[in-house]
């Protein structure tokens, strides 16, 4: 059968990745066999209803499919909502759940849900069976003196390193939820995964400990955090582990220090799913990473409660990145953030989100497209690598529409390597075509005019991996596909951008994606010198750009978004990523840029910052804006314990501070920088390149 282009459809109810991922790309979503009636973590936006109304109307729509069982339900762990409440809700969904939104019939259920994302499936034996926990009760109170609640989401925390524990052996850590071990009996305070107090971390130090000697390898094989019988779990085994190198950065002391005031900065940590986190496409990890902020502000007010004391402030680091999305502060997971971060200040309480600014900045993943006059085209060369495991997605992204305008204004066209050019798709919402080899669907474009408050059309092409090592014949071809863009009505002083998805391998995982990138010839990687081009300034006429490709859950209004620079020569690391050079007024808000870079280097030769390894003793150095940004939720955390705000506009004044008393950087990479290079006193000083 030849190669060629079909007419294609969204799914009612379901967004590109969605319908992706439950089509084409679902036998590459790490789905286990026979899935069906699997559980997933779903965050939703809901348009004029609320989560228990919700569950009980699906689940009556359910039965009426003759679909058996629930198919949502709400979990056990719920915010205090400020006023108005929030619109976004993580709720716990079944495969059929989507069937339900698809149904002809549902067309209600539709509009009470504008806008879904899927998290990756539960892990076998990860849920729990009717979890209950007694909400807290709050005194009303002024919070404790300086004690600050740190939160840390990220994945391979060894949360018993000595670095986390008290002069006397205890445990500084409060709560941990490993969200996929395996829970204790049949219940539990969490939904999935397995929920540890300060009581139960450190009954366990006593079970591991022999002769006053704690067996670390054996306190995590009883926590399920290396029972390696499922992918990714053997990261906390590895000598070098992220989120243990990030929660030292953040919070970690000498226990030798803490026989006083140990108590003052006690630690709340969720360990993300390891299949989330082998996703390397990140489109399955932001359900998680929202729960996961849930259960830290639900934790730090028990902490409260137990001290009787009134709503503690929290500081919460979550380095982990995606570089596809709106980038203006309106996909699903920023506009959930903000609005949490809102509800939280109007009940008295102080909370920061810190967020890494990205390694994407040579990643070749950004384009921005403008055209001179109406039919004039654009041509992007997306080379895909072969030995990709894991689907690809790129985003073509519109400006918004001026009032009163109607019609289509741009077509797309993709032609894959040595296959048709397919059908010119305009801005028809729903609408697509799937590219077929053998009768198998390898690719699809498709269009959809994204909901509020995105309120922008999105052009989406999904392509299956180029390789896989199961005896699976789905696979896309390697090499350069040509997406062609041609200009139908839009204005020389509008532009369209388009980002690549992220999809490189996380450290301590089994290699699956390999990143692609936009291969255009005008785009100079290197100088007459050899050395890395790490700004647009001398390449400024080429569509593909550095700028731009700022960490794409950062461009929100309520997080700190951190960069990094290199402490010796004092320059900004090549990889660190930033907003667009100026705001585009096509955009609402029009710009986002990082607000400060930390040291992420010491140096050219000695890359990384020292921080903690997995276990108790060890000191390596990991590099990226990862390891800047746990530095800023430090100093923010100091600065709330001595009641200053530790707010955007602080760390701007002392980012402006500090920059001036560093050699001052180039015109052109200074926007890197956001408000400027924040001069903070090493976790770890240790030497490296000094006596």
């Amino acid at each position: 059968m030849a190669d060629r282009w079909v007419k294609s459809r969204l799914t009612p109810g379901c967004g590109p990745y969605v319908d992706w991922h439950r089509g084409p790309g679902r036998p590459y979503y790490l789905l286990p066999p026979g899935s069906a009636g699997h559980w997933f973590p779903v965050i939703l936006q809901l348009a004029g209803t609320d989560p228990r109304n919700l569950v009980g109307k699906v689940n009556r729509r359910a039965r009426q499919m003759g679909i058996s069982g629930p198919v949502l339900r709400q979990p056990e762990l719920r915010r205090p909502s400020g006023p108005g409440g929030s619109p976004y809700a993580v709720l716990l969904a079944r495969d059929e759940f989507f069937d339900v939104l698809a149904d002809k019939r549902s067309g209600d259920l539709r509009a009470e849900i504008p806008r879904v994302v899927l998290g990756q499936h539960l892990a076998k034996g990860t849920r729990t069976d009717k979890p209950s926990l007694p909400a807290p009760k709050l005194r009303k109170a002024r919070p404790a003196p300086e004690t600050v609640v740190v939160g840390v989401i990220d994945d391979a925390i060894a949360f018993v390193q000595e670095r986390f524990r008290t002069a006397a052996g205890g445990s500084r850590v409060e709560f941990a939820w490993v969200q996929d071990a395996v829970p204790q009996g049949r219940g539990g305070p969490v939904d999935y995964g397995r929920d540890y107090s300060r009581g139960e971390i450190d009954a366990l130090l006593t079970e591991a400990t022999y002769d006053g000697i704690l067996d670390e390898d054996q306190f995590y094989r009883i926590a399920g955090l290396t029972t390696f019988n499922r992918p990714g779990q053997g990261a906390t085994a590895r000598r070098a582990a992220h989120g243990t190198h990030v929660m030292d950065l953040a919070c970690g002391e000498e226990p030798r220090k803490l026989a006083r005031g140990a108590d003052k900065r006690p630690i709340v940590c969720v360990q993300l799913p390891s299949l989330a986190s082998t996703d390397t496409s990140g489109a399955s990890l932001e359900p998680y990473v929202l729960h996961a902020i849930d259960y830290i502000l639900d934790r730090a007010d028990r902490i409260a409660e137990a001290r009787g004391c009134g709503r503690l402030p929290v500081v919460i680091n979550f380095s982990y990145g995606f570089i596809a999305g709106p980038h203006n502060g309106t996909s699903v997971i920023e506009a959930a953030i903000d609005g949490l971060l809102r509800e939280r200040r109007a009940l008295g309480q102080e909370v920061r989100v810190i967020l890494p600014s990205g390694n994407s900045n040579l990643t070749r993943c950004h384009a921005l497209v403008g055209f001179e006059k109406r039919g004039a085209t654009q041509v992007l060369p997306w080379q895909m690598q072969p030995d990709d495991r894991t689907s690809s997605f790129l985003e073509i992204w519109l400006p918004e529409r001026r009032a009163g305008r109607k019609g289509s204004r741009l077509a797309v066209t993709v032609s894959p390597p040595g296959g048709p050019e397919s059908p010119p798709l305009e801005e028809v919402s729903g609408a697509g075509f799937a590219f077929e080899r053998d009768g198998v669907v390898v690719c699809k474009l498709t269009y959809r005019e994204e909901p509020s408050p995105a309120g922008r059309g999105r052009f989406f092409i999904a392509a299956l991996p180029t390789a896989f090592p199961e005896p699976l014949t789905r696979l896309a071809p390697s090499g350069l596909w040509m997406v062609k863009l041609k200009n139908l009505d839009l204005g020389s002083e509008e532009t369209v951008r388009a980002w690549i998805q992220r999809d490189d391998t996380l450290y301590g995982f089994g290699r699956r994606g390999r990143q692609s990138y936009f291969d255009a010839r005008c785009y100079r990687r290197y100088d007459d010198h050899g050395w890395i081009i790490a700004d647009d300034g001398l390449q400024a006429p080429c569509s593909v750009k550095r700028a731009g490709l700022i960490n794409a859950i950062a461009t929100g209004a309520e997080p700190l978004v951190v960069g990094g620079y290199r402490c010796k020569e004092t320059t900004l690391a090549d990889y660190s990523a930033c907003g667009t050079e100026t705001p585009d007024p096509t955009l609402s808000p029009p710009y986002r840029n990082l607000d400060a870079a930390a040291v992420s280097d010491d140096s050219r030769v000695f890359r990384g910052v020292l921080a903690a390894g997995s276990r108790s003793g060890s000191v390596i150095a990991m590099s990226g804006t990862s390891f800047a940004a746990p530095q800023v939720a430090r100093w923010v955390a100091g600065e709330l314990a001595h009641g200053r705000p530790g707010d955007a506009a602080a760390l701007h004044t002392k980012a402006r501070r500090d920059d001036g008393g560093l050699p001052p950087l180039s015109p052109q990479s200074k926007h890197r920088a956001g408000q400027g290079r924040v001069d903070l006193p090493p976790t770890r000083p240790l030497a490296r390149y000094w006596d």
